[in-house]
């Protein structure tokens, strides 16, 4: 037998075939101009007068939010192409391979609207366990942590678009990110990298890393135009990179991307010493020699590390050649990146502020700096106290 309820406030009553209870409410109109009414559902009469009651406030709150019939994946899919423009492509390059490498996979089929804090803890226990594309072990809890920030916007995002009402990763926990041991160059190393590098057409390269601390893909990216060589400064404002293409037109699968760097940070001025200064000019002079010898088969890009007809030099030659510069060094083991290290590692050690080295560095914060680099800054603290222990020796 139905009972009615005034006027907007739905309509509850109790199917004779299962005797299950429901209850019947407009929540506005339909694009089309025809009612958009929801049908709730309840095993006693009192539970669904409880969700009637919940939603018609809801609803005269404004904040009524119709269930998603979406799953996972087709939100993700959406939020990536609709809400992650303006994003950094190599951004969104990592985006897409949690999307569809690990998210997709394994919780993509499950509906947007039921998704819930327990089930994405257990996705990421089991990502830390046993993540790896390759089958080796588990994921690094830093790729945990970029995984779930990731996934914390979209279902933002969702919440935001009225597709859920609360976003249910906010509880998921992860394991700490551990530390790992960053290479850094002994002083002998560096001597011997120094030395070597003359030996390669853009060992100028890694001495102007050594000097400023710089990245390879700031390396790459540098013009002419960003030295001031009346001050003696480099401006950074580019990164060049080679990464996954998104045009599907495209028959590269990937492609050269020329940014601006990673973080306001990361947009810096870096002072040039006097010896590096030199070098540079040297560097110079040497590629005004081969525009002069290609003539007008040079293509003048305007790169600092142009091949030797004016193209650009991408990471990837960068890290050959360094590779043939450490072997001609002697040193077996050493990435392109441990150059950075062993600037700020010599710099702290000379006693140069952290906050000064986290400048030229462009880290987003001071933080970054020191705790990446505790280790050097604990053996400077150490020298410092054994400085001053003169005055408690009594001997002064």
């Amino acid at each position: 037998m139905t009972k009615r309820r005034g006027h907007g406030e739905g309509t509850i009553y109790q199917r004779k075939d299962d005797g299950l209870w429901v209850a019947k409410l407009t929540i506005g109109v339909k694009p089309d101009g025809s009612p958009n009414r929801k049908t709730l559902y309840g095993k006693t009469r009192k539970i669904v007068q409880e969700k009637l009651t919940a939603a018609l406030a809801a609803v005269n709150a404004g904040t009524y939010i119709e269930t998603s019939k979406l799953t996972l994946g087709e939100w993700l899919d959406i939020w990536f192409k609709e809400y992650t423009i303006g994003i950094k492509q190599s951004t969104r390059l990592s985006y897409d391979g949690y999307i569809n490498s690990h998210i997709k996979p394994v919780i993509g089929q499950l509906m947007l609207s039921k998704l819930n804090t327990d089930t994405l803890q257990a996705f990421f226990n089991d990502k830390h366990r046993n993540g790896r594309l390759d089958g080796k072990g588990g994921l690094e809890p830093k790729t945990l942590r970029n995984m779930r920030n990731m996934l914390r916007q979209a279902l933002e995002q969702a919440v935001n678009s009225d597709r859920i009402s609360k976003n249910p990763i906010n509880g998921v926990r992860l394991p700490p990110v551990s530390k790992k041991p960053i290479r850094v160059l002994s002083m002998d190393e560096q001597n011997a990298v120094v030395n070597a590098s003359y030996t390669e057409r853009h060992g100028f390269c890694v001495r102007l890393a050594l000097d400023t601390g710089m990245r390879e893909g700031e390396l790459c990216g540098l013009h002419w135009t960003d030295i001031d060589f009346k001050e003696k400064v480099i401006k950074i404002g580019r990164t060049l990179q080679r990464l996954k293409s998104f045009d599907d037109s495209s028959p590269n699968k990937t492609e050269i991307v020329i940014d601006s760097p990673k973080t306001q940070k990361s947009r810096r001025d870096i002072p040039l010493s006097d010896n590096i200064m030199k070098d540079l000019l040297n560097f110079k002079k040497a590629q005004t020699e081969e525009k002069l010898l290609w003539g007008c088969g040079y293509r003048d890009m305007g790169f600092i590390f142009a091949q030797d007809v004016g193209w650009y030099t991408e990471p990837r030659t960068m890290q050959d050649m360094f590779k043939r510069v450490i072997g001609c060094a002697g040193i077996d083991d050493a990435p392109f990146h441990a150059l950075r290290h062993t600037f700020a590692t010599r710099a702290l050690e000379e006693g140069i502020a952290a906050k000064v080295v986290s400048d030229i560095l462009g880290h987003s914060t001071v933080a970054i700096t020191l705790d990446l680099y505790s280790h050097v800054l604990l053996e400077t603290k150490r020298d410092a106290i054994n400085r001053i222990s003169k005055y408690t020796s009594g001997t002064v």
